[in-house]
């Protein structure tokens, strides 16, 4: 199974339909189940009987941009028999967030909580009927745990890769190793670049960065050696990597990327959401998740006219969206039209001086675009255009 983030809501979809290209997600948890937060990084726990999310309440999802954060998770045979999603941490901290299972009934989060740090993290194991413990690992941003005990540990960013593009600076994510957990050594450290989402891929290691030039897909050895990348290098950045310990999927200009066992470059995944409204406005966007391979997704920016559908005669809004021609004509909560600064008397006087009359503005008032021409103190000529200029309106002499 894949879960997913979309359209502020968490969803489940079979991982197999979605490599046939046939797979329709449902919706695990809906608009304003959490008290009206927005989730972010789902994680699915190893039975897959479980999902874990991070709620925000306020700001937006970005880390470290405001917002409180919060643990929930959900049953999800229970969630389609009607049950309610269950609050797992009362922290109240802007770092925290939802990393993936340690076991069945133990979520592992991250979370500045209990510390005097406003940029960074520590690691937590929040049991579902028991009180949050911290890990013995320091300040992290990711921790990995492979079933013989081996663990891979991704440092504190202050921001995620995507919005800090190309750091070079000592903040940058670095990948740690450790075959018990008592001791870390780190690895690739002499590779540049922000690395961050270190993973399981089988025996290797698998993580983000982009240290050439573009956040991509790596894998290496657990000492560095075999170093490569899977997929291409292109305009957008490779974002929120998970796996189930062998498989790895990430997300990339909103759309779902699988990397199995053996292979060197990833598969897309077609996956269809069950709403038709939400299908047809927008598609799966970043994110993370856990086990057969989960992801979480965010919402991408909605491509229709601000205006388009709050307004119900704009003659205007056609040729150019997002602004309605005539105070008229504008809907509750639609913008007002651009308006040109009117020239200061400074400039018409100047204007004056040089014997000049050809200081022009072009406004747009409530009947339409029009051209004004100074001809003297006081003397404006206007004449009627057939629409706003090709560039913004400006006013000169």
């Amino acid at each position: 199974m894949i879960t997913f983030v979309a359209e502020d809501c968490v969803w489940l979809a079979s991982l197999d339909d979605a490599l046939a290209g046939t797979a329709t997600a449902r919706r695990i948890v809906g608009d304003g189940a959490a008290g009206g937060a927005r989730p972010s990084l789902p994680r699915l726990n190893p039975s897959a009987t479980r999902i874990a999310w991070t709620s925000v309440v306020g700001g937006n999802t970005v880390l470290l941009r405001g917002g409180m954060r919060e643990v929930w998770y959900a049953d999800i045979d229970g969630m389609q028999d009607g049950g309610q999603p269950e609050q797992l941490t009362h922290w109240a901290d802007r770092n925290t967030a939802t990393c993936g299972w340690l076991s069945d009934t133990e979520v592992l989060a991250r979370s500045g909580y209990g510390h005097a740090a406003d940029r960074r993290a520590w690691m937590f194991a929040v049991p579902i009927a028991a009180p949050p413990r911290e890990l013995p690992c320091g300040p992290a941003a990711d921790l990995a745990v492979r079933d013989d005990g081996a663990r891979l540990l991704g440092t504190m960013t202050v921001f995620e890769p995507v919005y800090w593009k190309r750091y070079r600076g000592g903040c940058a994510g670095r990948v740690w190793y450790s075959p018990d957990g008592d001791t870390f050594e780190p690895v690739l450290a002499s590779l540049g670049g922000n690395m961050t989402n270190p993973v399981w891929a089988g025996s290797r290691m698998a993580f983000l960065s982009d240290h050439e030039g573009v956040g991509a897909l790596y894998s290496a050895a657990v000492d560095g050696s075999d170093l490569r990348r899977h997929g291409g290098l292109g305009p957008f950045y490779a974002r929120n990597a998970t796996s189930d310990g062998t498989r790895v999927v990430y997300e990339q200009a909103g759309r779902l990327f699988l990397l199995a066992p053996g292979d060197d470059e990833p598969v897309e995944l077609s996956i269809r959401l069950a709403d038709p409204a939400a299908a047809g406005s927008r598609r799966p966007g970043p994110g993370r998740g856990r086990q057969a391979a989960s992801c979480s997704t965010r919402p991408a920016a909605s491509s229709s006219p601000r205006c388009a559908a709050r307004c119900t005669c704009c003659p205007r809004r056609a040729a150019s969206p997002g602004w309605c021609s005539t105070s008229r004509e504008r809907g509750p909560g639609c913008p007002s039209p651009p308006r040109a600064p009117k020239p200061s008397s400074a400039s018409a006087t100047r204007a004056a001086r040089r014997g000049s009359t050809s200081c022009r503005r072009t406004v747009p008032p409530h009947g339409g675009w029009r051209t004004e021409s100074w001809a003297g103190p006081g003397n404006w000529s206007s004449r009627p255009t057939g629409g706003p200029p090709r560039s913004p309106p400006t006013t000169g002499c």
